[in-house]
């Protein structure tokens, strides 16, 4: 019975401390005073408080008519290079960008709009952030998102959306 007690004390601990840096990149955004300061910071949580090395940030930009790569975390750099632009059509992140709605897939190869057929990235959540752009998080294992990653992980996205939305009311004053 004590190791089940501990267990319980030990993952409450974990969980609040990833909230308490969830929190506190939260206030970082907030803070922020452009979107690709924004886009570095989300990405820099989704490492190191989300546990989730391989992410990006894509932003739409009118002049590339295109979701173009803000900020990308090391190791998204290390399995699939630099991100490309992705524009309408060829992607599935472009689909979920437009719909708004969060997504998880369990294995990318197998659907049709994929970027990359044969991307070593396998598993991905897409998270829209309204009509700024997109938070992309992938692992290289087939079915690797819990439900913790992916509600922590729309936290961050809403987040990174509010402060976004806060710049762009800033721009227009």
């Amino acid at each position: 019975r004590a190791h089940g007690i501990y267990t319980d004390i030990t993952e409450r601990k974990r969980r609040e401390r990833r909230l308490n840096a969830l929190h506190e990149a939260s206030r970082e955004l907030m803070a922020a005073d452009t979107r690709r300061e924004m886009a570095r910071i989300a990405s820099r949580a989704t490492c190191e408080v989300l546990g989730l090395p391989l992410n990006g940030v894509h932003l739409y930009d009118d002049d590339a008519d295109g979701l173009v790569p803000l900020a990308a975390s090391t190791g998204t750099r290390e399995v699939v290079g630099d991100p490309p632009t992705l524009r309408e059509g060829e992607s599935i992140a472009w689909g979920v960008f437009e719909s708004g709605e969060p997504s998880v897939y369990g294995d990318v190869r197998t659907e049709p709009t994929v970027h990359d057929p044969e991307t070593p990235i396998r598993s991905e959540l897409h998270l829209p952030l309204g009509d700024h752009g997109i938070l992309l998080i992938g692992s290289t294992t087939v079915d690797d998102f819990e439900e913790a990653d992916v509600s922590l992980a729309k936290v961050l996205a809403a987040n990174l959306q509010a402060a976004l939305d806060r710049l762009g009311r800033e721009r227009a004053l």
